[in-house]
């Protein structure tokens, strides 16, 4: 009995013994088998990777046929200094791809521009798309040579629009210093003129004046085919105040007007005001009077308030000396609280972005010293008048007493279109005369009130009594004693 037991359960453990083998051995004939699927599996993507690849080398190589393409040129970045474009529109994608398109076909570097977007459309919407894509797609030329590296684009809903401050500080944030030598800020519907960025630079170069800004508002499309007197040139030269409420009140710049002065072909011409339109200088001019993105629904007297922080940081502003660019005026989509549109104020919606937009008077006046008495804002800093100069020099200077009221019998409050005297970018006007000798007389420029600029004797040998013979002189002309301002240029 016990030999049969013993026998038994030796026949049963072979069995189990022999079940494990079985087992193991199917197991690993499972995990061959699983692994021989998923090697095929990897290639069949292989082979329909290449094959997409393969296909879409073929398709552009047709496309590039049936556009008749010709090869795209190799650009030498280092033949010009980089220049940073910057851009922002509310709803005008079109006029956006256009300026692009102009911007790009006419410059002689086009690959040292690189170009940064801000743009405000309806997303979503069948008529608004967004201006980078309309561009590639209808100028894809253009935009398989620069877009992937040189067109750096942001974007948001057309109905968070705040002003034209706000788009441009984002757009200003976009831009690193460090990668570029210039800045352009424009806005849309230009067309620029052929070789326009090396004309642009060398008329910068010409002024001689590290902190120079050279802007205007661009002459009309419409007057490209006009004759052209050279005996007058337009300029932005005159003012205005805007409200009549004198702690909302600023000034605000007027359109360019036609003086009787012929234009210098070879040097741009010293203003008092520039447009946010075109202005063109270092890219350490951006960082020293940013574009304040509190000041929000603000179209007239933003200008003004970003010209008193550059002039008062020994900033300059100069006319061109020839046009680079025209501008299209013709109707936009406007904000309802844009100036030129009718708004209801009943309306609870907008009487809300009304209080926002008068808070942003209030900030202006508040942070250029205003309106006194005002707490300052933790931001204010960043802002405010510069200490290179002082904002009663630059009153004199430009002409636009903020402290004047709204005159309703004319548009053109403040008139300064005669020859501006240049002032060293980085001092002031000395407010004594003492020490004045070691500057010389061929330094100095007397204005008398009403009048214009006078230039000092040739002959004169400085010093404190020539300045005393100066007055003298000017008293002695005049049968009630002006108003003189004593400017020392470089």
């Amino acid at each position: 009995m016990r030999h049969r037991s013993h026998s038994a359960a030796a026949t049963e453990g072979g069995s189990v013994k022999f079940l494990l083998r079985k087992s193991t051995l199917q197991a690993f004939l499972a995990v061959c088998l699983v692994g021989v699927v998923l090697v095929y599996f990897e290639m069949f993507k292989l082979s329909s990777v290449m094959s997409q690849v393969g296909n879409a080398n073929f398709l552009d190589n047709l496309r590039r046929h049936e556009r008749n393409e010709t090869p795209k040129p190799t650009f030498d970045e280092s033949a010009s200094p980089s220049i940073a474009v910057m851009l922002t529109h509310y709803r005008d994608t079109d006029e956006c791809v256009s300026t692009l398109q102009s911007l790009y076909s006419t410059a002689q570097y086009p690959a040292s521009l690189h170009i940064y977007i801000f743009e405000e459309v309806v997303l979503g919407s069948d008529t608004d798309s967004t201006c980078v894509q309309l561009f590639c797609q209808t100028h894809s030329s253009l935009c398989d040579a620069h877009g992937a590296t040189r067109i750096h684009q942001k974007r948001r809903h057309a109905a968070d629009y705040n002003g034209p401050g706000p788009a441009r500080a984002v757009v200003e944030s976009m831009v690193v210093p460090s990668r570029h030598v210039y800045y352009l800020s424009i806005t849309t519907r230009l067309e620029f003129t052929p070789h326009w960025d090396v004309a642009l630079l060398a008329q910068w170069t010409a002024i001689g004046n590290p902190k120079a800004i050279l802007s205007f508002a661009p002459p009309a499309v419409r007057a490209k085919s006009w004759s052209v007197d050279p005996s007058q040139h337009a300029i932005l030269c005159t003012g205005r105040i805007t409200s009549e409420r004198s702690n909302i009140a600023v000034v605000a710049f007027n359109p360019p007007v036609l003086i009787p002065e012929p234009r210098d072909p070879d040097t741009p011409r010293l203003v008092a005001q520039y447009s946010e339109d075109f202005h063109f200088g270092s890219i350490a001019t951006l960082t020293a009077a940013p574009s304040d993105a509190n000041v929000e629904f603000v179209w007239e007297g933003l200008a003004y308030y970003r010209a008193v922080r550059w002039w008062t940081r020994g900033y300059d502003f100069y006319s061109p000396s020839t046009d680079v660019v025209w501008e299209s005026y013709t109707r936009r989509v406007q904000h309802p609280l844009h100036p030129s549109s009718i708004h209801a104020t009943k309306d609870p919606a907008m009487a809300k972005l009304l209080i926002r937009q008068k808070n942003s008077y209030f900030r202006i006046r508040r942070v250029l010293g205003f309106n006194m008495g005002e707490p300052p804002s933790p931001d204010d800093d960043k802002y405010t008048v510069g200490s290179v100069r002082t904002m009663d020099q630059w009153v004199t200077f430009s002409g636009l007493d903020h402290t004047a009221e709204k005159d309703d019998a004319t548009d053109k409050q403040f008139q300064n279109c005669h020859a501006m005297p240049s002032l060293a970018s980085d001092q002031g006007m000395p407010s004594s005369l003492a020490g004045c000798g070691s500057f010389g007389m061929s330094n100095v420029v007397r204005f008398a009130e009403g009048g214009d600029f006078a230039p000092p004797p040739r002959s004169a040998a400085g010093g404190v009594d020539e300045l005393s013979r100066l007055f003298d002189e000017t008293f002695e002309s005049e049968a009630e004693p002006p108003k003189v301002t004593i400017f020392f240029l470089t």
